[in-house]
C-alpha cells in the first residue's frame, strides 16, 4: 500500500496536530489519515477525480509501517503509537 511522506512541516503544526489527535481518542497516524480519507471524498471543483467516498474506505485499506522515523521538519502518517505501529 502507498504512503505519504510530508516534509517541512513546523514542529507547531505538528504538535497542533498531535494534539487533536490524542482528543479524538486516536494516534497522530490515524487523525490524518481520516483527514485525508474526508477530505478525498469531497468533491474537488478544479478536476474529476478517479476515487470516491466508500472506494477510500475499503477494508484492509490500513496504513503502512514502517521501521524509520520521520527527520526534522517532517511529518509521516504512519508514526508508531505508543500501543505500536498500527
Amino acid at each position: 500500500m502507498p504512503s505519504i511522506t510530508i516534509r517541512d512541516v513546523s514542529g507547531d503544526v505538528r504538535d497542533e496536530l498531535a494534539a487533536r489527535a490524542r482528543l479524538s481518542g486516536g494516534s497522530l497516524q490515524e487523525f490524518l489519515r481520516m483527514e485525508l480519507i474526508e477530505l478525498a471524498g469531497k468533491p474537488d471543483q478544479t478536476r474529476s477525480s478517479h476515487v470516491r467516498g466508500s472506494a477510500l474506505l475499503e477494508p484492509g485499506r490500513g496504513s503502512p509501517q514502517s521501521k524509520s522515523s520521520p527527520t526534522s521538519g517532517e511529518a509521516w502518517i504512519n508514526e508508531p503509537t505508543p500501543e505500536g505501529p498500527r
